[in-house]
């Protein structure tokens, strides 16, 4: 595997994978360019009006729009601080039409919000690192949680499933972010609104992010080093994910609607035996314990033949129970997306709705989303631009979401429980009633508890932001901004009292309500001028207030009449209320400034002061910046006569950013309730408070090269960094005379290292009207523990263990030897490396790896011709280690659990048998045959169950069709239509023998992710022009009929 794996990663992106496409399209190329000084701009954006298709220029002012209908076309660019510009051009067949923009500086047009929520015209930090998928491939992604779309997309950023629930969201780790005790996820940031990213929800994978619609994204932005990020301070040491969300634009109103419909199946069933194989299984362990154990078979020692007594236990052998069938299933998704998009000169809009619904691949398990959206721009004053946003989103998610073994999950349950076991009462009549006790291995029939159970959690969120930008005299500017993120959570779940989990006490039923609002306001000034036409100076100088406000109720109640009441009302032992309030504030100013030279030259640094609540009284403040600066290699007189070098610019940056990701009241003194005595209440500590507790800090420095050779035809940037993680949160032991076991502070150093590196090339650029695209992008890592407590070497925490000069967060475990040639025994080896029986000794554990991959990444194609257009997206990760939990109870013998398939010819059978898995062993029906004779317990977690979770995964292939103009021309409005078909999660090369190589770690049943398959339409209108109305209003005009008036004045 670890030959495998970078052999396929690399030949198959030397190769290209090609795909197959066609296009009757052609391609617009060009650059975007300063008037008076012929600089690039970078960030702004081209459009084809009629098509709402378009690109952002790069770095070089370059931009490129594939796929363009031929014929006469519309193209605007726009760029906050100048002038827009329309231009009419015939593009080709298969051609390649070049149209070259110089904008003139103008009042700012607020058409262009960027990533930055302090000041819109500084996009990109043109030192920084980052890495953007834009709204096109977010898109392209099938999707229900925006984030996903960063999936092997992104350099040095890490993006893992959460689970494969409907709706789940997705993990980001971006370059290798990692903390002992705080928390390692990035800043999340929605239209300038700080998203809070926590999960309130206990029954479902909730996900914040989950709440925007795919499709109504512009572009995702990943903020990764110091001078990219450290204008957010204190919230940027593990990185910063910007989105922006589509605006409106002057001209007709143009309307789109997209659907598409899919089946969602099982991504890789596990394999597990039949009835005949599991109770051989069970027969052959228990005659192998009798013989260690008793020195007799099982038949003299209990008088009868194992078969017969295993039969008898764990049968009848004439059932036979596919239970992975019976608890997956195909289930439907199907989505709907409407939008409208269009305004005058003053004002656009951008409105849109939406609505989701996936089936689990688990039965009675869905997830719900519908969402509103509108984006308002207006120009009331040619010194004022002002901008509104909100998004409303409802989310439900029903049925069993929870990983974990026995009834918490569902797969964990049809994985282990044993074929023998009937569904119904008459054994494979549906028609019959549900068994709801299998047998005495399992309590619970695990379709009944799906069936009768109930589990449903929901989310209201409101998301919005008001922004005016002032255009003040003297190259000044302002903004003023406000945004806010409001979620209202309800949960409910109930256990039916029919079932036997919860017979005992009459059913439970369990509510919760929670309501977190979070704002972040902020006022900046900013200043840009350019001197002399090659000096050019800017500088901006902010304030910024954030507050989040939690509030929590739940309550829980026993004993309900029948499965009919279910509300608590309902319950006749009201088992538990709880309540909770907690907020935090933080209040920072900051600034930066830069000087460029001819645009080849630039040096500046940002500084920022955070102060928080969350931290000790004695640290509250904080200080963070960044010095950065680049060279641009291309523009100097020894490559002007170059025609392969378009651009090479190399940039650098050092800085300090901090971690402000822990709970609220860490630092401080904390108590809780301690019950009731003679009925009066009393409270104790649980905590001792730190006052000089304080951030975590990482020192970044990056240097990086960005290039682009044959006039853009290949382009990318290569990135070498190093973070030192310091002031770690680690708990210090206290003597037990202190009443506490131990105390938070900031002690402890982690070091990351690592390189990025993305590549993107025209592999074939219209050739006789085949375009072919490819995306490279590959990420390296590595992890040292630089000091931990002061005398201490080595902490563990969760599980993993920190060993100064060692990789952090490794597994540590005994190592297995495989199993003896003559008896099949277990061995392992001790310290010294000899061979022994012994595995749970831990002076024999040795560190053995962790789940950091060596490298991880993606690559992709996409060939379009004549309309037709094929696109495969490659994603993996390698050189994970991880311990394999479901294979624990999978694999020894005495757990009556059903056994993994691949026992039946891998296990040892007789002498000689050369095999890393041992004899069958061990069984509860008698006491003493759960061990060996010397008392050695074969059940222990050792590296028998630790593997490598590397894989290649084929994440999406998508084939889109879309009709030639001349049809759709005909047909009134109708301004495009594109069919396709896609599949995401379709194939994976790995050698981890769990259900998910993505979705590892120590979680017992964890939801596997699902493989899709839907087919869909994209189809957009557009509208006749507008005619003047009563009172000024505007009237449009679509398929002829006239439409009430708009919101916005003509």
């Amino acid at each position: 595997m670890k030959r495998l794996i970078p052999s396929v990663v690399f030949g198959l992106a030397l190769l290209l994978l090609p795909g197959l496409a066609w296009a009757q399209q052609g391609t617009v190329t060009g650059t975007v360019t300063e008037a008076e000084t012929g600089n690039p701009l970078p960030g702004a954006t081209v459009q084809i009006v009629d098509e709402g298709s378009g690109a952002a220029s790069d770095a070089e002012g370059q931009y490129r729009i594939a796929g363009v209908p031929t014929g006469e076309q519309t193209l605007r660019v726009s760029f906050v601080g100048y002038q827009a510009q329309e231009r009419t051009v015939n593009v080709p067949e298969g051609g390649t039409v070049r149209v070259n923009f110089q904008l003139q500086t103008g009042e700012a047009q607020l058409e262009e919000v960027t990533v930055s929520a302090y000041r819109p015209e500084t996009d990109r930090v043109a030192t920084g690192a980052d890495a953007t998928v834009s709204g096109e491939s977010i898109e392209t992604a099938d999707l229900t949680s925006a984030e996903g779309a960063l999936q092997g997309r992104a350099s040095g950023v890490r993006v893992t499933s959460l689970g494969g629930q409907p709706g789940s969201g997705f993990s980001i780790q971006v370059r290798g972010a990692l903390s002992v005790n705080a928390g390692s996820d990035p800043l999340y940031i929605v239209d300038g609104v700080q998203i809070n990213k926590e999960n309130n929800l206990d029954l479902a994978n909730g996900n914040p992010l989950s709440t925007i619609n795919p499709g109504n994204i512009e572009s995702i932005q990943v903020l990764k080093d110091a001078a990219a990020a450290s204008i957010y301070g204190a919230q940027a040491a593990n990185g910063v994910v910007v989105i922006e969300t589509k605006e409106g634009r002057s001209g007709d109103t143009q309307i789109n609607f997209s659907t598409k419909l899919g089946s969602v199946s099982n991504i890789e069933p596990y394999g597990v035996m039949d009835s005949e194989q599991y109770l051989n299984f069970r027969a052959e362990a228990l005659d192998n314990a009798s013989r260690e154990n008793f020195g007799l078979p099982a038949s003299v020692a209990f008088g009868s033949d194992p078969q017969t007594i295993v039969n008898g236990a764990f049968g009848p052998d004439s059932i036979n129970t596919d239970w992975t069938d019976q608890v997956f299933r195909e289930g439907f998704t199907q989505s709907y997306n409407l939008s409208l998009r269009g305004g005058s000169d003053d004002t656009q809009f951008y409105i849109s709705g939406n609505f989701t619904r996936d089936e689990g691949q688990v039965i009675d398990s869905n997830f719900r989303r519908g969402g509103l959206r509108l984006n308002l721009n207006h120009q009331p004053a040619d010194f004022l631009n002002l901008s509104a946003k909100t998004n409303l989103s409802t989310t439900r998610y029903q049925g069993t979401i929870s990983d974990g073994a026995f009834i918490n999950s569902p797969f964990w349950a049809a994985y282990n429980i044993p074929p023998t076991s009937p569904v119904y009462t008459t054994p494979g009549d549906p028609s019959t009633a549900l068994n709801l006790t299998p047998n005495s291995t399992f309590s619970y029939n695990p379709v009944a508890q799906e069936k009768f159970n109930t589990r449903e959690s929901s989310a209201n969120t409101i998301t919005s932001n008001v922004t005016a930008n002032w255009d003040l005299p003297a190259e000044f500017a302002a903004r003023t901004y406000a945004g806010v993120q409001y979620v209202d959570t309800k949960e409910f779940d109930y256990g039916d009292p029919r079932l036997p989990p919860n017979a005992g006490f009459g059913g439970e039923g369990f509510n919760s309500t929670q309501r977190d609002i979070t704002f972040n306001v902020s006022q900046t000034l900013s200043y840009e001028n350019t001197f002399a036409s090659v000096n050019t100076i800017s500088a901006l100088a902010g304030a910024e207030i954030k507050r989040n406000r939690e509030q929590f109720t739940s309550g829980s109640g026993e004993g309900f009449p029948n499965e009919l009441f279910r509300t608590l009302a309902s319950a006749a032992n009201p088992t538990d209320v709880s309540s909770f309030s907690t907020q935090y504030r933080q209040i920072s100013y900051f600034g930066n400034a830069t000087y460029t030279f001819d645009n080849t030259y630039q040096i500046g640094g940002t500084l920022r002061r955070d102060a928080n609540s969350r931290f000790g009284v004695d640290n509250q403040s904080g200080i963070f910046g960044t010095v950065s600066g680049f060279w641009r290699i291309s523009n100097e007189s020894f490559l002007e006569d170059t025609d392969v070098i378009s651009n090479l610019k190399l940039r650098a940056s050092y800085g300090v950013t901090g971690n402000s990701d822990i709970d609220n009241f860490q630092s401080r003194q904390q108590f809780s309730g301690s019950g009731e005595y003679n009925g009066t209440p009393g409270i104790r500590p649980t905590a001792l408070g730190n006052p000089s507790l304080t951030w975590e800090e990482k020192v970044s420095t990056n240097v990086g090269l960005d290039y682009g050779f044959f006039g853009g035809r290949i382009t990318g940037s290569v990135d070498v960094f190093r973070d030192d993680r310091e002031e770690l949160l680690l708990f210090r032991d206290l003597s037990l005379d202190s009443g506490f076991g131990s105390y938070l502070d900031n002690v402890g150093e982690i070091r990351v290292e690592g390189l990025d590196f993305s590549v993107s090339t025209i592999n074939l650029n219209d050739w006789n009207g085949l375009t072919w695209e490819t995306n490279f992008n590959i990420s390296f890592q590595r992890t040292e523990v630089r000091s931990l407590l002061p005398g201490d070497d080595e902490v563990t925490s969760g599980g993993d263990v920190y060993r100064v000069g060692e990789p952090a967060a490794q597994l540590r475990y005994t190592r297995y030897a495989g199993a003896n040639l003559a008896n099949g025994r277990p061995m392992y080896l001790d310290a010294n490396g000899d061979l022994t029986y012994v595995g749970n000794d831990t002076n024999n554990e040795k560190l053995i790896g962790n789940l950091q991959p060596d490298f991880y990444g993606g690559f992709g194609n996409t060939i379009s011709y004549k309309g037709l257009q094929v696109s495969a997206f490659f994603q993996y990760d390698y050189g994970r280690k991880t311990l394999n939990n479901d294979r624990f109870f999978a694999d020894v013998g005495y757990f009556p659990y059903n056994k993994a398939e691949r026992l039946v010819e891998n296990r040892w059978k007789e002498p000689g048998d050369v095999t890393e898995s041992p004899a069958a062993f061990g069984s509860l029906l008698a006491s003493g045959l759960d061990t060996y004779a010397d008392g050695t317990d074969p059940g222990i977690f050792t590296t028998r169950f630790v593997e490598n979770a590397s894989y290649i995964r084929l994440k999406e292939v998508k084939v889109s069709y879309t009709l030639p103009k001349s049809l759709t021309e005909a047909v009134g409005s109708l301004r495009n239509v594109t069919v396709f078909v896609q599949g995401s999660n379709l194939a994976t090369w790995t050698n981890y023998t769990g259900p998910d190589p993505e979705l590892v770690g120590t979680g017992l049943g964890n939801y596997p992710q699902a493989r899709t398959l839907t087919a869909g339409i994209d189809s957009g209108l557009r509208s006749r022009p507008t005619t003047r109305g009563p009172s000024g209003w505007s009237h449009v005009r679509i398929w002829g009929q006239s439409q009430p008036p708009t919101l916005f004045p003509a």
